[in-house]
Formats: structure tokens, C-alpha cells, sequence
């Protein structure tokens, strides 16, 4: 698994990529904002590594159903809550099957 934060535009996201499963997923706390380009970027560097281990399978990407902020300036602390999560059940859960859908705001 990699976490890769992105910080774009004034406001940062998390994308955790799975190779094992050829997936990627994006947790962003503000869904308006769109991210295509860093995804693009990313299934490049990731279709060419790919490549060079002989597997060569694009990457499937999933926006996470996940807490949404309600003001401008609290993504930052949203990505490192979304890094918490993902790391402290990544034994015990699948990202795309058992995530929960927590869309409300962290209190």
C-alpha cells in the first residue's frame, strides 16, 4: 500500500494505492473539488511501473464516501485523520468493500 497526501490548489487530499489490486482510492473532504489531474499523473507513473514488472493492468480509481469538512480550512487535519484510519484497520479491512461511510464532519 502507498498514502500519498496531495496538496493542489490550496487544499490537500489523500490517495492510498493499493498494487496488490490495481486500485486506487481518493479521500477528498470537499467532493466539489476536482482532482483529475493528479489521478492522471498518477495512472501514468503507475502504468509504467507496471510495465517494468511485467504486469502492465491500469489502475481502477474510487472516491471514498468519506467525513466532509464545513469550512475552508480544515482539510489538512482531514487528510491526517484519513491517514490514522486507513493505517490503524489496514489489517483488518478492505479500503473498497469495509470502508465505512462516514460523511458527517469530525467534531
Amino acid at each position: 500500500m502507498c498514502i500519498i497526501q496531495s496538496f493542489a490548489l490550496f487544499h490537500w487530499i489523500l490517495i492510498v494505492i493499493c498494487p496488490s489490486v490495481n486500485k486506487g482510492y481518493i479521500f477528498n473532504s470537499i467532493p466539489s473539488f476536482s482532482n483529475i489531474s493528479i489521478q492522471k499523473d498518477l495512472a501514468l507513473a503507475y502504468r509504467v511501473a507496471s510495465a517494468r514488472n511485467g504486469d502492465g493492468k491500469p489502475i481502477t480509481w474510487h472516491n471514498v464516501k468519506c467525513a466532509r469538512q464545513n469550512g475552508n480550512t480544515e482539510c489538512g487535519y482531514y487528510t491526517m485523520r484519513y491517514i490514522w484510519e486507513v493505517i490503524s484497520y489496514v489489517d483488518s479491512f478492505d479500503i473498497g468493500k469495509d470502508w465505512y461511510s462516514r460523511t458527517e464532519a469530525y467534531s
